[in-house]
């Protein structure tokens, strides 16, 4: 992004990073986003949350060669704000529902392997064998939480419910409750962006819309 910028070519970021000086962004609202998805799982009546999360920051964390109870460390980095947006998303939810944000148990998954979401719940069950419900940031986790958890017998959303956040159209085919974001759009509008840029000094930020989705995953806890 660096050369980019030093050579003056057009820009248009997508999703992250937030803030570029000057450049215009697509994305959408990541923690409004997540925090309706988390309400809805709170209002089924969830208190025991677990958190599957993408990297966290640029650096493997310790131990990071499989997933990993994120420390509070982690949680403060300043990259990849995506991920860390949708993480608040959730602690927002809890707050207005008056849970502790701080029960929320967070893994890591700082290599992102289809099997990554399974040994990524399998970490979170460990910490926590009372949850109930794993919330993902991305289907990709989800999927694998799913498959890994019933292949030991753990029924979905019968035993436990597990979201995603995307929208791909596995997750959709599958029935997974999920955030569905438009992310060909996404692409249209970076395109028309760069072939019509705004005036130098008005970067535009165009917020698109997303839709909670909710599939044959999400259930009250047993």
């Amino acid at each position: 992004l660096q050369a980019v910028l030093q050579r003056h070519l057009p820009v248009v970021v997508v999703d992250q990073p937030k803030d570029v000086p000057g450049i215009s962004r697509v994305c959408i609202d990541d923690r409004a986003a997540m925090a309706e998805l988390a309400k809805y799982v709170v209002e089924l009546g969830h208190r025991e949350i677990g958190l599957l999360t993408m990297r966290l920051d640029r650096d493997r964390p310790p131990g990071g060669d499989k997933p990993v109870v994120a420390s509070p460390d982690r949680l403060r980095t300043p990259h990849f704000h995506v991920q860390r947006e949708r993480i608040h998303g959730v602690y927002d939810a809890m707050i207005l529902a008056g849970l502790d944000p701080q029960s929320l148990t967070v893994v890591e998954s700082y290599e992102h392997q289809p099997s990554s979401g399974g040994v990524a719940a399998e970490v979170a069950l460990d910490a926590n064998p009372r949850l109930t419900a794993l919330i993902c940031t991305a289907d990709v986790l989800a999927l694998s939480a799913m498959d890994y958890l019933r292949a030991r017998g753990i029924y979905v959303p019968g035993q436990m419910t597990i979201t995603g956040f995307d929208g791909v159209p596995e997750a959709l085919r599958r029935g997974l409750t999920t955030v569905k974001q438009p992310s060909l759009e996404k692409g249209r509008r970076a395109g028309r962006l760069l072939h019509s840029p705004p005036r130098p000094g008005l970067p535009v930020i165009d917020v698109l819309d997303t839709e909670l989705i909710r599939g044959r995953t999400s259930g009250p806890p047993v």
